[in-house]
């Protein structure tokens, strides 16, 4: 704590002076990493982005700040040597490099703090698929209760080939969690039932992951707590709450994100 009070107090006593900058930046960029790691709602692209720039602006004006004033003070001092010594001395600019540098380290924390939360742009185009037997979820109804599953090509965990029915829009909260739709109609599950669709039944519409290993998971509906499956006995997708080792593979999914 006694480390965060002197450079405070650094800031304090060179107010808009040029040997102030350093310990401004180091105040506005540990307060940037500080809130990032904290506040859960800020843990998003455009959140963490726009606070960057929030941040990047403060600096910015504050480093302006400081140069006018150093400006004005070799101004006086040169003015004042001018009618002492009849020497006119000009205003020293203020070191560019030295802001280009903290500018620099600025953005480089910026950026490991969205490496670190991962923080892409995670909405999009999806294909859902399970991992052992290559079937996709479609949008197509079966039997009034689940989806139809169609066939995708996979290559080294990587997907090659896949149809139109398979394409779904997942939508990323701030939580984790996600919605998944298709045509503007969220996939859902009946409360208490195991089956799956877009109907007004489907009210359960929360989805989140659960990782399994490295690109395989565990797709859980939340309300539920339910897990989505490939049926291969029955040739359909459904959920249910209970994974054993025996049906393990139903419900290894994979998920990648297409144009």
């Amino acid at each position: 704590m006694g480390d965060i009070f002197n450079i405070f107090d650094k800031i304090k006593d060179n107010w808009r002076e040029w040997q102030s900058i350093p310990y401004a930046f180091f105040s506005l960029a540990g307060l940037y990493a500080w809130l990032a790691f904290k506040v859960d709602v800020l843990q998003t692209p455009a959140t963490l982005i726009f606070l960057a720039l929030i941040f990047l602006g403060a600096f910015l004006i504050y480093t302006f700040l400081c140069a006018i004033h150093e400006n004005d003070e070799k101004t006086k001092s040169a003015d004042e040597s001018q009618t002492t010594e009849g020497k006119n001395r000009k205003p020293v600019k203020p070191n560019i490099f030295v802001v280009g540098i903290c500018i620099s380290v600025l953005l480089i924390i910026i950026s490991s703090c969205m490496l670190f939360f991962n923080v892409t742009d995670k909405d999009g185009k999806y294909v859902i698929w399970a991992d052992k037997y290559n079937i996709a979820l479609t949008h197509n109804v079966h039997k009034s209760y689940y989806l139809s599953g169609d066939p995708v090509v996979v290559h080294s965990g990587k997907l090659e080939d896949y149809s139109r029915d398979s394409v779904f829009e997942l939508d990323f909260r701030n939580n984790g969690t996600f919605t998944i739709s298709y045509g503007n109609k969220l996939l859902g599950v009946t409360p208490g039932k195991n089956g799956v669709g877009y109907s007004k039944a489907c009210t359960s519409i929360l989805w989140k992951l659960e990782k399994v290993e490295d690109g395989v998971y565990y797709i859980v509906n939340v309300d539920e707590d339910v897990y989505l499956k490939w049926y291969d006995h029955l040739q359909n997708w459904t959920t249910h709450p209970n994974i054993t080792e025996k049906n393990k593979g139903q419900y290894l999914l994979c998920l990648e994100k297409v144009k």
